[in-house]
């Protein structure tokens, strides 16, 4: 069940813009080529597998990760050897979306990124308000981005949360828009891409929840957030990540996205190796930039820790996904549907 455009960004949505969109979409002004796929998703042809990516962190391709950080509050804060983990992986990545901060304020990820930054590395992090359903407001969440500035640049002015008045979803998804800072460009224009950082409940992503799964309403997300960026800023590279708490062959509404594909592959990302529910989904036919090689992080195979303290870090591993720090020519093929339009914020 699609839940409007009017009712996911907020608060100033306009009928003109709504019409000012749709006149540009049938004057072919906006043009939604670029932004379609095929019909069929097509598997990746070379991931990494279930491995760490390089640490050397090569010149010219960035690696975009996602994180969620088990109940991360004050009281892991307060554990050094856990902290030093974190920043240890947190560092393997230029940019990674974290879920599942636990804490009214923003300090357990500046803790973070003040221990990622300890050998001076030049690291920061945006982080959202604490996140609630209506009906359980003691229970908050933020989410967060932490990145490398050497390496990515922030647009500030694309940073926000959406906005779901109807509380359709737990955790409403945050938003955010980066670029690559490549080095040697030789006048080629710098990789610019729009991350959806998502958790979505274990409890309304399974079978029989038919017009109220959340990964129905994330796929509207998903389309929303796309029209709305490359309608403003031309924007054609989303790539959506997170926590979905389902596996790559039940993704529900996302999975009918032409194109939109989970790069990581099937590997468990639960910490202890027995299902997948982290996701980093990109479309293979708008996002050229992906090099088709990703993977999961696994604690104690890559990083030599024990069982028990990989269980002190997090129930679920990292996974990533590399791309290219140059943009490759948009996508120009035929358009295989041609998704809603809205007007945002």
């Amino acid at each position: 069940m699609r839940l409007p455009l009017t009712r996911l960004f907020g608060p100033s949505v306009t009928l003109l813009g709504l019409l000012a969109l749709s006149y540009l979409g049938l004057t072919g002004r906006l043009d939604l080529s670029k932004l379609a796929g095929n019909l069929t998703s097509s598997a990746p042809e070379a991931l990494v597998g279930p491995t760490a990516p390089p640490s050397n962190k090569p010149e010219n391709l960035i690696t975009i990760a996602t994180f969620n950080i088990q109940v991360f509050g004050e009281a892991k804060t307060q554990k050094p050897e856990v902290m030093a983990d974190l920043a240890k992986i947190c560092k393997l990545f230029d940019v990674v979306a974290i879920q599942e901060v636990r804490s009214p304020d923003a300090r357990p990820v500046e803790r973070l990124v003040g221990l990622i930054n300890a050998d001076g590395s030049r690291y920061a992090s945006t982080i959202s308000r604490p996140i609630f359903r209506q009906a359980s407001i003691t229970h908050r969440e933020q989410y967060a981005f932490v990145y490398d500035t050497t390496r990515i640049r922030l647009d500030p002015e694309r940073v926000y949360v959406m906005n779901d008045e109807e509380d359709r979803m737990h955790r409403e998804p945050m938003v955010a828009s980066f670029t690559a800072i490549p080095t040697g460009a030789d006048g080629r224009r710098p990789f610019t891409f729009t991350l959806i950082n998502a958790h979505t409940d274990p409890d309304e992503v399974t079978p029989g929840a038919a017009g109220d799964n959340e990964l129905d309403v994330l796929a509207d997300v998903y389309i929303n957030v796309r029209n709305w960026e490359y309608s403003r800023h031309g924007e054609d590279d989303f790539i959506l990540l997170g926590d979905l708490n389902a596996p790559s062959d039940k993704l529900y509404g996302l999975a009918k996205i032409p194109g939109l594909t989970s790069v990581a592959g099937p590997y468990p990302t639960n910490t202890v190796g027995t299902k997948t529910l982290d996701h980093v989904l990109v479309d293979l036919e708008t996002t050229g930039e992906f090099t088709r090689k990703a993977g999961v992080v696994d604690y104690v195979k890559d990083l030599k820790l024990s069982p028990e303290q990989a269980a002190l870090i997090s129930d679920h591993r990292p996974v990533w996904a590399q791309f290219s720090s140059f943009e490759v020519p948009a996508y120009s093929g035929p358009i295989a549907a041609a998704p809603a339009t809205g007007e945002a914020r």
